[in-house]
Formats: structure tokens, C-alpha cells, sequence
């Protein structure tokens, strides 16, 4: 971890194996994937394909950066929030007071934190197939919630919540190669503001 004055980034990264209430099951997470399969399947005109090639990290808003001496690209398909139905269980999840609780003591940075407001980016799922990656890059919010939903060696070992100071530290996604499933994440944007939305190009 590099060392930064401020208090809100003295933290990298905390995983926390969900073992309690809504998040506890595999059938939890089944529902959730069936879910997101329904959508792939009856919407896909609705899904954005996001591909951008750079040469530079893909977007930062720190000081550390990452040095890339030639062309890469970022790949991936995306299921934003005005497609995630309001009685999805993701959502859900998502509004879950009890969660938004146990967020805010983990990373200890706001006394309150509330659910974006944002129509695409408030929760959002990433799906990486064959030959899909996220390069390197920081992000625009000072963390970000990333609930594992399926991985790409089994899909039985995704089982956790990733908290996530990636204003701060450079992180990717490696390219996903000879998997024949793909890996899934929904990612729950918080902010200490109510009325919290996201820039252009956050997905």
C-alpha cells in the first residue's frame, strides 16, 4: 500500500466473505445470476457494449498512475440500472439498509453514506467474456462495492463483497481467456450525498 496523507486513503482493499441473512445463500446468488441471464437473454438490445482503446490509463482522478507504452483496450458488456427491474432482488440488496450500515462502518470515511441517484450507474452489473479486460485505470468515486457473482474458473467460488479504494490505487481487470463462463459483478455505488450522480464515463 502506498503511504497518503489523507485519512480516506489509508485503506487499499477489505473482502468480506458474506456469511449472514440476504447475501448467505447460494441460492441468493443463483436468484441473482438467473436474474441477470434473463435479462441477457430477453434485452439484449438494451445492454451496452463498452469498448475503448487508450494508451494512457483508461481514466484517473489520482496522482498515481500507471505507465503503458502501447495501445490497450478495455472490453466488456454492461446491464445498467434502468434494466435491473425495481423488484429484482439485486436491488433489493442494493437499498438494503442493514448493508449500507455495515458498508459505512467498514470504511469509516462518512458518517452517512445513501444510494446514488444516477439512472445507468447507481448498480450496475459487468459481464467479461472470452478475450474481455478492464486495463488499468483509478476511479472517479472514493470507493466503489463490488459484489462477486461469478468468477471465471468456478462458479461456485464467487462468494463476497469487495470494498475498494480505487480513487486512490491503480486497479484492472486481467483479460478473461479459455473460460467458458463468463465473470459476472455488480457494482453498488454509495456516496456521503444524497443527490449523488455519476460523471459521463464512469461505466
Amino acid at each position: 500500500m502506498h503511504d497518503h496523507n489523507a485519512g480516506e486513503e489509508q485503506w487499499l482493499c477489505v473482502h468480506v466473505v458474506i456469511g449472514y441473512n440476504k447475501l448467505a445463500t447460494t441460492e441468493t446468488r443463483s436468484n441473482i445470476l438467473n436474474e441477470i441471464n434473463s435479462i441477457l437473454i430477453n434485452s439484449p438490445s438494451n445492454l451496452y457494449n463498452s469498448y475503448v482503446e487508450h494508451t494512457e490509463n483508461l481514466y484517473s482522478t489520482s496522482s498515481y498512475e500507471t505507465n503503458l507504452n502501447e495501445i490497450e483496450s478495455s472490453s466488456k458488456t454492461i446491464i445498467a440500472f434502468d434494466q435491473i427491474s425495481h423488484e429484482s432482488l439485486l436491488r433489493k440488496i442494493y437499498s438494503w439498509n442493514p448493508l449500507i450500515n455495515f458498508i459505512t462502518d467498514v470504511i469509516q470515511i462518512y458518517r452517512n453514506l445513501y444510494p446514488s441517484c444516477d439512472d445507468l450507474g447507481a448498480l450496475y452489473i459487468n459481464i467479461y467474456r472470452q478475450s474481455n479486460k478492464l486495463s488499468w485505470h483509478t476511479d472517479h468515486s472514493h470507493f466503489f462495492v463490488n459484489l462477486l457473482l461469478q468468477q471465471v474458473s468456478m462458479s461456485n467460488e464467487a462468494d463476497g463483497l469487495e470494498l475498494f479504494n480505487g480513487r486512490t490505487y491503480s486497479h484492472r481487470v486481467a483479460e478473461i481467456r479459455l473460460s467458458k463462463l463468463p465473470r459476472i459483478n455488480a457494482i453498488l455505488t454509495y456516496d456521503c450525498h444524497p443527490d449523488h450522480r455519476l460523471s459521463d464515463y464512469v461505466l
